[in-house]
């Protein structure tokens, strides 16, 4: 190959990586927009928590969280500020990357942590969700190491503009034109379903031992660690299930192990009236309806209240 085919050769290849560049900047940029615009749907829900929330009281958790608890019905008995940051199909790794993003800004009084059953067995999934993360990478360099955990190559893809969005287009579309606030309306992060489980009969949930996940382990214990560091009061709760010995799960017996174990109070309300008996405060077997939620977001309230003045 003669010497003019070479620089022909390096000319092309250098433009077509100048193209990719230009337009992975500018697609990227188009959808940074759009993502940092949304006014509703979970994607919305992740920034407001990250960046704007100054509630008193904030809610971490999953499905269960964003589905139990009304801080609205919260407030009166607490006479405190809540947000509701709970955020469906998530496990702990998220659940501390919003403690994590909420401390640059203000410290809340309390954290109620709604635990989720199997909440330490290795699952890939919670890895995988850490990319809802993404977008935030370089506005809070607190969340790189969560951001990590995903894969070694992070850093390396994250030279694209474009990949923090992957697949979220529709997504962000939906959060754009509003379509979740019709589908979905929620009130201060809470999420209500109105609908109403028929099965009366209660399934029985077999406590099952596995291999646990130490970085799960590690770091509901960095959240614990954390909050005893800014002065914060920490609550684990177990929330109820429409499940017999849901309580004697594996993951959750761990969980109030170490809470006993570093002084933090864990509140089960798995064997408490009326959500052991009456099917028609859920949803489904895991999820309280609306009006189950209103009912234990009084008892958590007034449980949390009645230990904060007691402390005073």
């Amino acid at each position: 190959m003669e010497k003019q085919d070479i620089f022909r050769f390096v000319k092309r290849t250098l433009l077509f990586f100048l193209a990719v560049f230009l337009v992975d900047f500018a697609v990227g940029q188009v959808m940074r927009y759009f993502y940092f615009r949304q006014d509703s749907g979970s994607l919305y829900r992740t920034t407001y928590a990250l960046d704007s929330t100054t509630a008193q009281v904030l809610v971490l958790g999953s499905s269960r969280a964003s589905r139990h608890y009304n801080p609205d019905v919260m407030q009166v008995a607490m006479n405190r500020t809540v947000y509701n940051a709970g955020q469906k199909g998530n496990h702990i790794f998220y659940h501390y990357g919003i403690l994590k993003g909420v401390l640059r800004r203000y410290k809340p009084q309390v954290v109620v942590l709604d635990i989720l059953y199997d909440e330490f067995k290795p699952v890939q999934d919670s890895y995988d969700r850490l990319s809802v993360f993404l977008p935030y990478h370089d506005t809070h360099p607190e969340l790189e190491e969560l951001i990590n955990l995903r894969s070694p190559f992070e850093p390396v893809k994250l030279v694209s503009k474009v990949y923090p969005y992957n697949s979220l287009i529709l997504p962000v579309l939906n959060g754009n034109l509003g379509f979740d606030k019709v589908r979905e309306p929620e009130i201060k992060g809470y999420l209500p379903i109105d609908a109403v489980m028929t099965d009366s009969v209660k399934k029985r949930s077999e406590r099952i031992e596995y291999g646990l996940d130490s970085l799960k382990l590690q770091t509901f214990e960095e959240i614990m660690s954390t909050c005893k560091k800014e002065g914060i009061n920490l609550y684990v709760v177990f929330s109820p299930a429409y499940l017999e010995n849901i309580g004697n799960n594996y993951s959750v017996s761990i969980a109030r192990k170490i809470a006993s174990e570093q002084g933090v109070p864990f509140l089960d309300f798995s064997g408490t009236e009326p959500f052991v008996s009456d099917n028609k405060l859920y949803s489904d077997n895991v999820h309280l309806n609306a009006k189950g939620a209103d009912i234990f977001s009084r008892q958590v309230a007034d449980s949390i209240a009645n230990r904060l003045k007691n402390q005073n």
